[in-house]
């Protein structure tokens, strides 16, 4: 089953992005599993993507790996199912978009353990 980690824009939130995007309804339809990390104003006073900080495109540091966290976390409970390593993604709007270019490097390599 794929799993998609969706990255919110900047002023918008997990809840923002799923309704405007209306992917838990596409992913219910298709039968895959979409999740929406959070960045948080404590992080980023407009609750953007930090991508553009060096601790955040080093892989297994910051957001990337924070990202790469979520999802083994969803992959480990093989109860509800299961999902391969070749078939995780991630979707992102700008300023998540740098965001997306460095977990994509975080996750294909933590993901096929």
């Amino acid at each position: 089953m794929p799993l998609i980690a969706i990255l919110h824009g900047c002023t918008q939130t997990p809840s923002d992005f799923a309704g405007s995007t209306q992917a838990s309804a596409l992913a219910d339809q298709q039968q895959f599993i979409v999740v929406y990390p959070k960045q948080t104003s404590s992080y980023n006073s407009p609750s953007c993507w930090n991508w553009f900080l060096p601790g955040n495109q080093v892989r297994g540091y910051g957001e990337p790996a924070i990202i790469a966290g979520i999802v083994q976390s969803v992959k480990r409970n093989k109860a509800q199912w299961d999902i391969g390593p070749q078939r995780v993604y991630v979707a992102d709007l700008s300023p998540g978009g740098g965001d997306g270019c460095d977990h994509g490097g975080d996750l294909s390599r933590s993901l096929r353990r």
